[in-house]
């Protein structure tokens, strides 16, 4: 799909999944969060979604929307600072999405982001971070 091809429909069913769920759960959640020790608010990009990383477009409608949430992440993580809030590249991951080429089995990227969520504290708040801890650009 390229430029002249784009329907609205489709874009969407990817705006609404990528940036309108993940916002509206962080609204959602928010007081309970709040009521918490420590609390963390962790959404699910890519690196796609980086105008660093992503020289080249690739994917435009996939990328402008992890952009969004992005964006909103740094957002919500000014409007609501007790909540250590992060975007997270989960990596390139061998699932439908991913393919059988990708380099991470499932497991092991959880594993790693599992860690990475365990050692968060308030100065991360408003960072995007690959799988591996690491901030990304």
């Amino acid at each position: 799909m390229g430029l002249g091809t784009y329907e609205r429909a489709a874009m969407l069913v990817v705006l609404h999944v990528n940036v309108v769920a993940p916002t509206l759960i962080g609204q959602a959640l928010r007081d309970l969060l709040l009521k918490g020790t420590a609390p963390n608010l962790v959404n699910v990009s890519s690196q796609v979604g980086s105008f660093t990383w992503n020289q080249t477009g690739m994917s435009p409608i996939y990328a402008a929307s992890k952009s969004a949430l992005n964006m909103y992440t740094r957002s919500f993580a000014c409007e609501a600072k007790p909540i250590t809030t992060i975007a997270v590249h989960p990596g390139w991951v061998q699932t439908d999405m991913g393919g059988t080429s990708a380099p991470l089995k499932p497991e092991d990227a959880v594993a790693q982001l599992r860690a990475l969520i365990e050692r968060l504290t308030p100065a991360d708040n408003g960072q995007f971070f690959n799988y591996d801890g690491q901030l990304h650009p």
